[in-house]
Parts: C-alpha cells; sequence; structure tokens
C-alpha cells in the first residue's frame, strides 16, 4: 500500500486492545478504508474490524446500498451491523445536520468503552469543510478543520486518511475492481457544500493546483496555535462540543478567570454566538469557576443561555415550554419543548415494536422506574446518573402504553415491565434516541 503508508502508520499506532468498528456508507472513501483496514489487519496478524452501517432511509437506494455493504463485509469476512434510525423527510429543512446528529448520537450509542470508530473522511472533505466554515465565518475553532480524532460516546473516532485525496482513493477502488455507491444527492446543488465542490473548487483548482495541501496545511496551523494558546482544556471542550448537541466546555482548574474569559470568547464565537462584553463574560468565569458544587451560575445572551453545571459550561436555548402530555408513534420522528425524539434499531437488542402509539407525558413528583436491566429507582436519580442536566430533567417525558405502564424514559432508555411480553418489545425493535434542542456543532460527516 504504497500510496497509503501514512494510513498504515497510524493503524499500527492504535490500540487492538478493544473493538475496531470501521463505518461503512457504501461511498468509495469508507469502502476503501473497509478494505485497507481489513487486509492492513490480515497482514498484521490482528482481530478484523466490524462494521456499522447507519440506514437513514432518505434515499429510495438506501437499501440498496446496504446489500453493497453486506457484499463486501462477506467478501472480507467483516461482521456488519446495520443501525436503522427513524426515516426523514428528504425535503425537510436542515436534513443534512438532522441527518448527521443522528448518525453520530447512533454511533456513539454504539461504541463499548475503549471502543474505535474508524471514519473515512479524506483531504478533500477536510478542504470543504474548512473552506466552508470561512464562509460562514468561524473562527480558530471552526477553521481547524475536522479532527484527526476525538472521543466519541464511550470510545474514540479516528480519522486515518484525512491526508489522503480523494483521487487516490477512487483510483485504488478502480484498479481493484470495487464497487461503491454514487449518491446522487451528492449532485444537488441545493445543499451548500455541493455547491462548493462542483461550482467552486474546480475554478480554484484551476488556477491554484495544490490548494488542498495549501488548505489543510492552514487548517493544521490553526490546531497548533489553539493547543498552544489555549491548552488541552480547549482541546477538551471541541471534543465535547462535538459530542453533544447542546455545546459544552469544561471549566479549567489551572487558569484564572481572566485567561478562561478569552477560552471562552472564542468557543461562542466558533458556535456562532455573539459574545457579551468584557465585564460580564469575566464575571460569570469567575462565578462558573468559583460558585459552589450545587450552584449552577447563568449567563444570559440574546440568542442562547450558558449555565454551569458538573464543572462545564453548557450553551442552551432562551426559554423552556411547559411539558404537556402527547402522543409518539414508535419510528416517527417527535419535537417538543423536550427536545427531539429519534429512534435506533440494534438487531441484537431487545426494543420497542415499530408503530406503537405511546403516550409522552411528564414525571409525578416521585415517580420510580425501573430501567432495563437495574433496580427501580426515583426517575429523577436515574436522569441524574445519565447526566441529564438539572433544566432538561423537568421536561423530559415518560413513554407508557394505554395502560400507563412506562416503557422508556427519554434520556435513560426502555424500561423493564414489559419487556418480554412480546406486544411492546421484540429482539431488534427501536430504541428512543433524545436530542436537546440545538443545532450540532461539528460540520462534517
Amino acid at each position: 500500500m504504497a500510496d497509503f503508508e501514512h494510513l498504515e502508520q497510524r493503524l499500527s499506532e492504535l490500540s487492538n486492545d478493544h473493538t475496531w468498528w470501521v463505518a461503512v456508507s457504501g461511498g468509495a472513501d469508507s469502502v476503501a478504508l473497509l478494505y485497507l483496514t481489513a487486509e492492513w489487519c490480515q497482514k498484521q496478524a490482528k482481530p478484523l474490524p466490524r462494521a456499522v452501517h447507519i440506514h437513514h432511509g432518505i434515499s429510495a437506494d438506501a437499501d440498496a446500498w446496504v446489500s453493497l455493504c453486506e457484499h463486501h463485509c462477506a467478501k472480507l469476512d467483516v461482521p456488519l451491523t446495520v443501525i436503522r434510525t427513524d426515516p426523514i423527510d428528504p425535503d425537510a429543512a436542515a436534513l443534512e445536520a438532522t441527518a448527521r446528529s443522528l448518525r453520530y448520537r447512533a454511533l456513539a450509542d454504539l461504541l463499548a468503552p475503549g471502543d474505535l470508530l474508524l471514519m473515512g473522511h479524506h483531504l478533500d472533505d477536510q478542504v470543504e469543510t474548512v473552506l466552508f466554515r470561512l464562509l460562514r465565518g468561524a473562527g480558530p475553532q471552526g477553521l481547524r478543520g475536522i479532527p484527526e480524532q476525538r472521543t466519541l460516546g464511550n470510545g474514540r473516532l479516528v480519522r486515518p486518511l484525512l491526508t489522503t485525496p480523494k483521487s487516490t482513493l477512487s483510483a485504488w477502488l478502480s484498479m481493484r475492481g470495487l464497487a461503491y455507491v454514487n449518491d446522487v444527492a451528492n449532485a444537488d446543488l441545493r445543499f451548500d457544500r455541493n455547491y462548493l465542490r462542483h461550482n467552486v473548487l474546480p475554478q480554484v483548482a484551476a488556477r491554484w493546483p495544490g490548494y488542498r495541501q495549501t488548505v489543510a496545511r492552514a487548517a493544521e496551523l490553526q490546531q497548533i496555535w489553539i493547543d498552544v494558546e489555549s491548552g488541552a482544556a480547549d482541546s477538551a471542550a471541541a471534543d465535547q462540543q462535538n459530542v453533544a448537541a447542546e455545546p459544552m466546555i469544561p471549566v479549567p482548574d489551572n487558569v484564572g478567570p481572566e485567561h478562561w474569559t478569552v477560552s471562552l470568547h472564542r468557543w461562542l464565537t466558533a458556535l456562532g454566538h455573539q459574545a457579551p462584553d468584557q465585564a460580564r463574560l469575566q464575571e460569570f468565569c469567575r462565578q462558573a469557576m468559583q460558585a459552589a458544587a450545587d450552584r449552577i451560575p447563568e449567563l444570559v445572551l440574546p440568542e442562547c443561555r450558558l449555565l454551569r453545571w458538573r464543572q462545564a459550561v453548557h450553551c442552551t436555548g432562551l426559554e423552556f415550554q411547559p411539558l404537556v402530555p402527547s402522543r409518539v408513534v414508535v419510528g416517527k420522528q417527535a419535537a417538543g419543548p423536550w427536545g427531539e425524539l429519534h429512534w435506533r434499531s440494534d438487531p441484537e437488542a431487545l426494543g420497542l415494536r415499530p408503530g406503537l402509539e405511546l403516550l409522552a407525558r411528564p414525571a409525578e413528583p416521585g415517580e420510580h422506574v425501573m430501567p432495563k436491566g437495574r433496580p427501580r429507582r426515583p426517575v429523577s436519580q436515574w436522569w441524574q446518573e445519565s447526566h441529564v442536566p438539572p433544566w432538561w430533567r423537568q421536561r423530559l417525558p415518560l413513554l407508557c402504553d394505554d395502560a400507563g405502564d412506562v416503557l422508556a424514559v427519554l434520556g435513560c432508555g426502555i424500561c423493564d415491565g414489559k419487556a418480554e411480553d412480546g406486544r411492546h418489545f421484540e429482539r431488534g425493535g427501536l430504541l428512543p434516541l433524545w436530542c436537546p434542542n440545538s443545532a450540532p456543532s461539528e460540520l462534517s460527516g
């Protein structure tokens, strides 16, 4: 693999004490990564990776993509897990952002502690991301591009092909005669990234042929600058804001409020929010760093609120509406003052039967529930142990059947009780996926 020396080096540096997963969409980059990784593992006599495919159901060809992924995985003797999210309307606003948020949350939920997820983002993806963020007015955090690795759920996401041009991957696949998906949606110029890719970058390449390496180098310099100026706290914050739909940044314990004010200002700018004046922001930083553990300092901004909780500052919405009981259907996306409800499936796990109509209602004071495989305790305690912020706990609904039995709790998962009756649950059924009402900060993927 002469053209993939960096990939081989990167794979050799990764720990193989835990499971390796390869995210396979069926596209050229993911198919190439699947084969390159599996063949490298075979050559090094290491355990083969597992593969995961996220089925959104947006395209009419989505099932055909699953079949193609199954074909490649069978050829390599690599186990494949297919996770189906709830259907997304192809004409819905923010389609890309919604699908991306669902995809990363499903992948995060899949990873066991220590697992690695390999994704096939390449040099062209990196360049497009940096330029797209530049056009949106991003700050240094955004202009550092796609991180080569970051935390994801209980595991870690690694992108070992970020220095490899897309043309190298396509040529390698053609040489091997390997089929891959050409998603027609990638030619739809309604999407900004497609417009940039098809209409703008070809003209840039005609004038500056080496622009990919130049832009990638600029992104690398931004990352170096962030590491030097901000230290490990800001790097951890970048990880966190990519993991959660509601961004957060850790409160440092090794700098003063004056210094952290600069980091918090930069973070807000990268999120696209207008930072307050220096005095207000510095006072909030002082409170966030010095307040007692049971206090939740708050700073209200024109478009959002900042709240300190559990040694992190969260960026959340301005107003919270009261929770009113409503009906939801298993498998259908729903939204309310409690955020967004999506669904995922795991062929090996017990889940709710698709099409089941449930009541989404607020929890009663002191109400007890029994999450799957865990003891009966107050739902407030389960929300606390699931790291649900306090301002969400009074607004997350319980999902109940017509008899009033709690079948699932948003933010915690499904419940025991009727889990084995076959009328409400089935193997490979759907699991609720809760997303706060906030756009994800990660642009790539």
